[in-house]
């Protein structure tokens, strides 16, 4: 999580419906702005600008597809007095609603390898709704899911779910045989020329994974995250 200063803005006050611990150290509030704050949200992919003391901006990617509910969902981690507040107050407030979300005109219709780390599945689980919604057509979809064990794993009932569609592979770094997803992907040495990927994750996580992608037969260009 990355926050600033900020100047005095007008910020708009969404109330917090629902709060759930997803797993360890992750909470997923649900949120219900107004109907034209909601509007602001139209992508897969896009993120909130929060704040509870108008001082410090929060970024939260929303974990739900812009659909017919008028409610936003997001992940947070519970690792700081930041989120904590958040956690236990029953507003926050909005700034805006920012990014690009993920390029659907570039890759809808395409084979898709969607990569996330941790928190990161937030945005993805985003746009897999909208996907099995049918917003969006994808000729193959598969995830792969990366946290340090499977207490660390949110949306377990989601992934439950998506296991019966697509492919889903985990890595559990914690846990034996203590292999990250690069790992994994060196020793299964998988084709990746004909795939187009989506990640989520840290920097040095994207950077990493794309060195083996590309070692695997990705194409530049067919690299993608929600920004």
């Amino acid at each position: 999580m990355v926050h600033h200063k900020i100047q005095q803005k007008s910020m708009h006050e969404v109330k917090v419906i629902k709060k759930y611990k997803e797993a360890q150290n992750l909470y997923l509030l649900k949120l219900k702005p107004t109907k034209e704050i909601y509007a602001q949200y139209q992508k897969p992919g896009q993120y909130g600008i929060f704040s509870l003391n108008n001082e410090k901006k929060l970024y939260f990617a929303f974990a739900n597809a812009p659909l017919i509910v008028s409610e936003w969902e997001i992940l947070i981690k519970n690792v700081n007095e930041d989120t904590n507040e958040i956690i236990n107050n029953d507003f926050v407030y909005l700034e805006s609603v920012e990014g690009q979300g993920f390029p659907l005109d570039e890759i809808k219709k395409k084979n898709i390898s969607a990569f996330a780390m941790g928190s990161g599945i937030a945005p993805i689980r985003a746009l897999i709704q909208f996907y099995l919604k049918k917003k969006i057509e994808f000729s193959y979809f598969e995830l792969w899911m990366s946290a340090f064990s499977y207490e660390y794993l949110p949306f377990k009932k989601d992934f439950a779910k998506w296991e019966k569609i697509f492919p889903v592979y985990y890595v559990f770094d914690k846990e034996p045989p203590f292999e990250n997803v690069i790992d994994k992907l060196k020793k299964f040495n998988l084709d990746f020329s004909n795939k187009t990927v989506l990640w989520i994750g840290s920097k040095e996580y994207g950077r990493d994974l794309k060195q083996c992608l590309l070692s695997l037969g990705l194409k530049e260009g067919q690299f993608f995250s929600n920004v």
